[in-house]
Formats: C-alpha cells, sequence, structure tokens
C-alpha cells in the first residue's frame, strides 16, 4: 500500500489543514494495520480518529478526515472553499431544508427519503449517476449521506446559487465524466458512498450492481459480463476498495481474451482467480 498523507477539515473554516509528520505517521501506521479506531494526542488535546467513518472526535466535536495516496490520481474536483463569498445561497439553502426534513433524523444531514426529495428536486433519477456525481462534487464524507456544509459550502466553490444553475451543473459533469481522469476519479468515489455505513467493502450484489451501471459504457472490449458473472457465482464475498479501484486499471490493461495478464504485476488475487476462471471460457 503506497504512503498516504492525511489531512483534517477545520469544523468552523472549512479549510482542509495535512496533518504534521507525528500525527500522520500515528495514522497511517494505524490506517495500514486495518484498525477501525485509534485515539492520539495532540498538544494538550486527546482525540479519537475513527478510519470507517474517516472522522476524528474531541472535545469541541468532529472533524473530517481525508487520505491522499502519495501515488494517487490528483483530485480534479478540488474545492476552494473561501471562493464567491459573496454568493447568496438562500435557494440553495431552502433546498437543503427540505430534504433535510424529509430525512426523518435529529441529525442536520440529507440521507434516505430525503435524498428521494433530493431527486425529484433536480429532476434526476435515484438509479442513474446523476446523484452519486452530485455527492462526488461536493466531496460528501458518509455513504448515502448529505451535510449542510458540504452542500453549502461547495456549491458556493462552484458557483452554484440556485437549483437552475445545479441542475445545468449536473448536465455539465455528466458530459466531462468522457475524460478518463475526472471519470477515474468518480469511480474511486463511489466505493465509499455506496459502501454500507461502518464497513471497510462493499457487499457482492451492491458492487455488481455498481459496476454495471458505471462502467457497462467504459470496459471497451473488457468481458465485464463475465467478471460481474465470475465475482457473483465464484468469488461470492464482499470487494476490498483495494480490488474495487484496481478494476479500472484492470479493465483498461486487459487483452479482450486476458491473454496478457501476468501475475508478476501484483494485481489483486481477485484478479488472478477471474482470469484462470475465464480464460477456458474466453477461448472456447
Amino acid at each position: 500500500m503506497p504512503r498516504g498523507r492525511w489531512f483534517i477539515q477545520d469544523p468552523r473554516s472549512c479549510k482542509w489543514v495535512q496533518a504534521d509528520d507525528t500525527v500522520n505517521n500515528l495514522m497511517e501506521s494505524a490506517f495500514k494495520l486495518q484498525k477501525s479506531t485509534i485515539d492520539i494526542t495532540i498538544g494538550i488535546n486527546e482525540y479519537r480518529v475513527d478510519f470507517v467513518k474517516r472522522r476524528m472526535y474531541g472535545s469541541s466535536g468532529g472533524s473530517r478526515l481525508i487520505r491522499r495516496d502519495e501515488v494517487q490520481a490528483s483530485n480534479p474536483y478540488e474545492l476552494d472553499e473561501y471562493a464567491n463569498p459573496k454568493l447568496n445561497m438562500k435557494e440553495i439553502e431552502n433546498l437543503y431544508n427540505k430534504c433535510k426534513a424529509a430525512s426523518d433524523t435529529e441529525e442536520d444531514l440529507i440521507q434516505g427519503e430525503g435524498l428521494m426529495t433530493l431527486c425529484s428536486e433536480l429532476s434526476i433519477s435515484i438509479d442513474d449517476v446523476s446523484l452519486l456525481l452530485l455527492a462526488c462534487r461536493i466531496q460528501a464524507a458518509e455513504p448515502f449521506k448529505i451535510g449542510r456544509t458540504e452542500m453549502i459550502v461547495a456549491l458556493r466553490s462552484l458557483g452554484i446559487d440556485s437549483v437552475k444553475k445545479l441542475k445545468s451543473a449536473i448536465t455539465q459533469w455528466k458530459n466531462e465524466l468522457s475524460n478518463d481522469r475526472s471519470f477515474k476519479y468518480f469511480y474511486w468515489f463511489a466505493f465509499d458512498w455506496t459502501r454500507e455505513e461502518n464497513s471497510r467493502v462493499m457487499q457482492n450484489e451492491a458492487a455488481i450492481e455498481s459496476w454495471k451501471t458505471l462502467l457497462s459504457t467504459r470496459c471497451g472490449k473488457f468481458p465485464l459480463d463475465l467478471w460481474c458473472e465470475f465475482v457473483s457465482s465464484q468469488y461470492k464475498k464482499a470487494i476490498s476498495k483495494d480490488a474495487w479501484k484496481s478494476l479500472w486499471d484492470f479493465m483498461q490493461t486487459s487483452a479482450p481474451d486476458l491473454s496478457n495478464y501476468s501475475e508478476d504485476e501484483g494485481w489483486p488475487v481477485l484478479m488472478d482467480e477471474f482470469v484462470e476462471w475465464a480464460q477456458p471460457k474466453l477461448r472456447s
């Protein structure tokens, strides 16, 4: 696993701050050991880091966390939280409040029925990529949830202060997915936002449905149907984030009959097992 750098979001200013080397080393070591939580001390303050929820909790509340791999593709959707400070966000705030009210939760979040309301207000389908794309562009941190600060700050940064502008932006964002770099980041993001909450993996059936939705028009000559059949009928286990992310590069580099596959390239075991199972079928 490549070394990563951890960033902490100030809950007041929403500014992302890079963790110092000592804190970063503690968090990175625990993350690579697949720990769910650790307790750390910064100065005189105690914090609990929750790697599953990507949150750091202290006496004054919680802060969002993100991790950036040293070799990870740069985020093409990086936001400037201080852009467009004079925009009137009242219409977006009203949209958020309406969807939050439908969410049936005391937390200040859009989730569940609130997401359905958001789709209705934006004239998008819950079943296509539009909602996931919106979550990606505002960098929503928790699966199937959108926070107030995430939505308001991000849309202000993007210059979007009305429902009409947001609808138009979603159409534009869809068009931008034709760019491989943008799509790769979007595909990687999809794992974190569509997995089950408090889980490091995506359930087998959910992963297959997501692949069919996201990759059916992007797989080229790669046998995506055969891949989904293998994962469903043979592998049968949940999908790790490493396997999910690796599939994109695996698709891009594989010959249609998988004849150029090499175990020496360090693919996840899932790929090894798929090639062994699929090659006889592709030759017949």
